[in-house]
């Protein structure tokens, strides 16, 4: 939520860079974060919550906006390759479809080989009027010292226990004990999906035999 007020300050403001990278831990909802920040940017009403009725909103909902681009690697685990980013540095140096901005989505940032690292950081030195780089990582430290300082910086914090807890508990389940949270590196959906799973549950059973033995 802290980023994503910061982010809608930016939206109000008109004051867009031509690159973002966004940290953020695994079990984070950073998907949700990437969600509204795109789909407020393409809105067609130019504010930093997206319409949801207009033409651009239409097409980002049905993911088929001629403006938002995603680069992902082709297989789970491969590399984002240099022709991929060779691809997308041709069209940020395009117009736009629909006279807005052009989004180039790239997730997992850290997925890049080297090639395709470079091939972009051309693209970063002189960006498009209009075109923004949204990088996506859990891991900054892979990316290139030279793409992160052309990139103004988010990071999504994990929320403290008590607001996790809280949250935990809107979804109908009370009394989990704090350290669920801790067991699953402080992501609240993380520790959700844990006790619906019974994950929990074992791990108590585990912990009482070793106390017994």
């Amino acid at each position: 939520k802290p980023a994503w007020e910061n982010l809608k300050s930016g939206l109000d403001s008109d004051r867009i860079p031509g690159a973002l990278l966004l940290q953020s831990n695994e079990g984070l909802a950073v998907e949700k974060l990437v969600e509204f920040f795109s789909h407020a940017l393409l809105c067609q009403n130019y504010s930093s919550e997206a319409c949801g009725f207009c033409h651009s909103c239409q097409l980002t909902k049905s993911q088929s906006h001629p403006d938002l681009h995603w680069i992902r690697p082709e297989k789970e685990g491969k590399a984002i390759t240099v022709d991929q980013i060779r691809a997308c540095n041709r069209l940020a140096h395009e117009s736009s479809q629909l006279n807005g901005y052009r989004l180039f989505v790239i997730e997992p940032a850290d997925a890049m080989n080297e090639s395709a690292s470079n091939a972009l950081l051309k693209t970063l030195e002189e960006p498009g009027e209009k075109c923004l780089f949204l990088l996506v990582t859990h891991n900054q430290e892979r990316l290139l010292p030279t793409i992160r300082s052309r990139c103004q910086h988010w990071v999504v914090t994990p929320p403290s226990t008590d607001q996790a807890m809280q949250w935990i508990g809107e979804q109908g389940l009370s009394q989990v004990p704090a350290f669920a949270l801790k067991l699953n590196m402080g992501s609240p959906l993380k520790t959700l999906e844990s006790l619906k799973n019974g994950e929990l549950e074992e791990y108590s059973a585990f912990e009482r035999c070793l106390v017994e033995t």
